[in-house]
């Protein structure tokens, strides 16, 4: 790894803050970490200890590189082993951050701004426009998301539920976004990275998968019958 002191500008409007410079000290010098980022239970220790880090964009880029299957929990590049997985179910959908600008969004009054709209409930969408309209920022929707983990908030890409919504997570995915969930299973995803990307338990993707492909094979079913009915008619 090599320093830098570049102004990363791409994917943004004009150039918001210097960025960090870079480190040649990889993570890995320092052992005594370890059961901060891999031991159960010490994500928020090993999450604060990421955010100071100066290679967290290398560490997180490098990291999303390797197979998963060896760095299938822990801590890595700022963001946990279900964050990487959504990140990497963003990436099959066409979705590549600029993780060097989500690390100037992640800090300073760029983050304090971000921190604001998370209290308000925005989501990354919300924010993203924001940013352009208020502040003339560019970036995109999944940068933002990036840099709303790294400063510790939830960055799901389903709307909250209005004050007067007390529909079960269960029911306003089966009801509002069957076709997104469709979507994600024809790409051949596991439930698990559908999970991950909308930010919910991996039991409630299986429960309503399991309704509504049972509701579509019984509309199949039931438009099959109809056309052999018209068939016989005619």
């Amino acid at each position: 790894m090599t320093n830098t002191t570049a102004r990363p500008t791409s994917g943004m409007g004009r150039p918001i803050a210097p960025a960090v410079s870079g480190d040649s000290r990889p993570c890995g010098s320092v052992e005594e970490l370890d059961k901060v980022f891999y031991g159960d239970g010490g994500q928020t220790n090993a999450w604060s200890v990421c955010r100071r880090c100066p290679v967290l964009t290398t560490c997180l880029r490098e990291g999303l590189a390797l197979d998963e299957r060896l760095y299938a929990w822990g801590v890595f590049g700022g963001l946990t082993a279900e964050q990487r997985r959504a990140l990497r179910v963003e990436e099959q959908l066409g979705n590549v951050p600029d993780l060097a600008i989500a690390r100037i969004l992640s800090r300073g009054q760029w983050g304090y701004r971000l921190r604001s709209m998370m209290q308000r409930g925005l989501t990354c969408e919300q924010m993203r426009a924001a940013l352009e309209r208020r502040f003339g920022a560019r970036a995109a929707t999944v940068t933002v998301r990036v840099a709303v983990w790294w400063l510790g908030g939830n960055a799901s890409v389903l709307p909250k539920p209005g004050a007067a919504d007390r529909r079960r997570v269960t029911q306003r995915l089966r009801e509002d976004h069957a076709e997104l969930l469709f979507q994600l299973q024809d790409m051949g995803l596991k439930q698990r990275d559908i999970a991950a990307y909308l930010e919910v338990r991996e039991r409630q993707v299986q429960y309503c998968m399991q309704r509504l492909n049972r509701e579509a094979r019984a509309a199949e079913s039931s438009d099959a019958a109809v056309a052999e009915t018209v068939g016989l008619a005619a």
